[in-house]
């Protein structure tokens, strides 16, 4: 009967019985690595089982070497930076839609625009959301050939 190690459950009591358990499938490395990733890491493991003798020595490597601690100290410092920063931010409510104005609104807005660009005064962000994989592309989908006859990309086109 082949036991699964992911079956055991860690509590303070039963600590002793897991690492018997663990020493049931005699590898040194499984108790190495279940000391370094401590509690919370433990899905690191998963699919060991699965592993082959040189893949589980790289696994053990790879832990060895990973500094747990640091992680966790910059999780927790940008945790706090991003609670700090974030407390003075507000909604912007002052936002005009093109298909609420007038024409005449709307080119004084364009001719407006065109200014603020010229004196450096407009940054723009443009977001697309991930990758086009499913397009055949392994770039961003703003980046992917739509198949217009000028070959422009979404980025190009709205840089533009």
């Amino acid at each position: 009967h082949k036991h699964n190690l992911y079956s055991y459950r860690i509590s303070p009591r039963g600590q002793s019985t897991f690492c018997r358990a663990v020493r049931k499938f005699s590898d040194h490395r499984m108790e190495q690595l279940i000391e370094k990733l401590g509690s919370g890491q433990m899905h690191v493991l998963d699919g060991w089982d699965r592993l082959d003798a040189d893949q589980r020595d790289q696994l053990t490597k790879d832990v060895k070497e990973f500094d747990f601690g640091f992680v966790h100290r910059v999780f927790d410092a940008s945790m706090s930076a991003a609670a700090t920063n974030s407390e003075g931010i507000k909604p912007y409510n002052d936002v005009l839609a093109l298909n609420d104005g007038t024409a005449e609104q709307r080119a004084a807005w364009h001719k407006q625009g065109l200014s603020l660009i010229a004196q450096g005064k407009v940054a723009i962000l443009l977001l697309a959301g991930g990758q086009g994989t499913r397009l055949g592309s392994a770039l961003p989908k703003g980046c992917y050939d739509i198949g217009l006859p000028s070959h422009k990309s979404l980025f190009q086109l709205q840089a533009e």
